[in-house]
């Protein structure tokens, strides 16, 4: 992605032949940084991650995900020579609200690379975020496979859109919404007082969703305060609007631009049409400016996909090999399973599984059972217990990595790998329980600082 963070782009190099630290010097550590290690980091990070600016450095440090002891890194004596940060952050997983980690900024220095300092960073980092009560972890690569041998697993998928600009304004205007909208709303640039309106458009608009994070208003401010875009557009209810409680016009939409991307589009659940002018907007924008295509990042089922669909717009997808790949670890699967719970329940009934019903989960040496009980005859009052240690006779065994993807959704059960089932229940209840799910994480909060932080 244009302006993509290369603090967050966990790519360490390994073409460094290794060598050992000489006996002389002080021995290494792997440590939280303290404040006075900031400018040592920043130094660091610079040098490792070219073009990266100190106002991103400075932005980081006030993130509200980040506290003290989330920044490790390891030291020889004050020479700072690996980085890796923790921003601990919430998920929504459908009705499912679950504490994540975040992995940024991993970088050793050459003289250590192929020693084995970026895996250990790693698993210092995983630590620290089940110490912070976290259970899962989430990162963005461009070397997945780096992070697959550390039992990191690839999750979602970015839904990306490339489209000519021309192309989507003569769309528009066969339907008569360009140039000339009836009725248009006001489409304005963000004002400081307006974030709380903003906040509650992208809380309707990604409810239910598979990987959004849970923006609490601490976090919208930084995002605001950060700058890390262009442009953020706003859609205003004008003609017969009806006003919020507080008699302010309702903002419906928003639409954040940085370079020629449209990196987050939402409104309010109906007022769709609000998309439409936002990205009209954008598109006679990027026209005046000279620039031929826009890189429109949407949710998935998001309704503008017909529109770009209809102005041959390409899909642009992270699994052929390039851009960023998400990736996530299930830190603690037993917790992972309990917050499910309300989804996996009302999956249970919903499907007419037989109830009650045992089912059990094993990876490795990991193993828990799931047990649907029911008080009524039909299994409506049915409750869902989750306990480790055992499996039953109905299990499904597994992989790590792919137990995490199985809890995800990320299963792709047209062509299941690596799962091996005890027998047909065993098979119908994993496939009732853990449907293929659209895991998305959009780019807007891992964008670089670009303000004057």
């Amino acid at each position: 992605m244009h302006g993509r963070n290369a603090l967050s782009s966990l790519a360490p190099a390994h073409r460094e032949v290794r060598q050992r630290p000489s006996r002389a010097r002080s021995p290494l550590a792997v440590v939280s940084a303290r404040p006075g290690d900031h400018q040592t980091c920043q130094s660091f990070l610079a040098t490792i991650f070219r073009g990266i600016p100190p106002v991103e450095f400075r932005a980081a440090i006030e993130d509200p995900s980040h506290g003290l002891g989330d920044r490790l890194v390891v030291k020889r004596g004050h020479e700072i020579l690996g980085h890796a940060l923790v921003r601990h952050q919430t998920v929504q997983l459908g009705q499912a609200v679950v504490p994540t980690g975040k992995l940024h900024s991993l970088a050793t220095a050459p003289s250590l690379r192929r020693q084995g300092f970026g895996s250990l960073l790693v698993r210092r980092a995983e630590r620290r975020m089940m110490e912070a009560g976290d259970v899962l972890g989430l990162l963005s690569t461009t070397i997945p496979g780096y992070f697959a041998r550390l039992g990191w697993a690839p999750c979602g998928r970015n839904h990306v859109y490339r489209a000519c600009v021309c192309e989507v304004l003569s769309v528009l205007a066969s339907k008569g919404l360009y140039p000339r909208i009836p009725h248009p709303l006001d489409i304005r640039p963000l004002r400081r007082m307006e974030v709380d309106q903003v906040a509650q458009v992208y809380r309707s608009a990604v409810a239910r969703q598979h990987g959004p994070l849970k923006r609490s208003e601490a976090h919208w401010h930084w995002l605001v305060n950060r700058g890390a875009y262009d442009t953020f557009l706003v859609a205003i209810e004008t003609r017969g609007a009806r006003h919020s409680e507080q008699g302010k016009k309702r903002i419906v939409g928003y639409a954040v631009l940085v370079g020629n991307d449209v990196v987050e589009l939402f409104t309010l659940p109906d007022h769709s049409r609000a998309a439409i002018e936002l990205l009209s907007r954008a598109c006679a924008d990027a026209m005046e400016c000279g620039v031929d295509s826009l890189r429109i990042h949407l949710a998935p089922r998001d309704g503008v996909t017909r529109l770009l669909r209809a102005a041959a717009a390409t899909r642009q997808d992270t699994r052929s090999g390039k851009g960023e790949v998400l990736m996530a670890k299930v830190l603690r699967p037993e917790l992972m399973l309990r917050h499910l719970r309300p989804d996996l329940r009302n999956r249970a009934i919903e499907a007419h599984l037989p109830i009650p019903l045992d089912f059990g989960l094993a990876a490795d040496r990991q193993k828990f059972r799931l047990s649907i009980d029911s008080s009524g005859a039909d299994g409506a009052s049915g409750s869902l217990g989750v306990a480790s240690g055992s499996i039953g006779r109905s299990y499904l065994r597994t992989r790590p990595s792919r137990l995490a993807q199985l809890l995800l959704g990320q299963v792709n059960w047209k062509q299941p790998k690596e799962m091996e089932f005890s027998s047909q229940l065993a098979e119908q209840a994993a496939r009732t329980l853990f449907p293929r799910q659209a895991f998305w994480h959009p780019p807007f909060d891992d964008l670089p600082a670009r303000g004057q932080w």
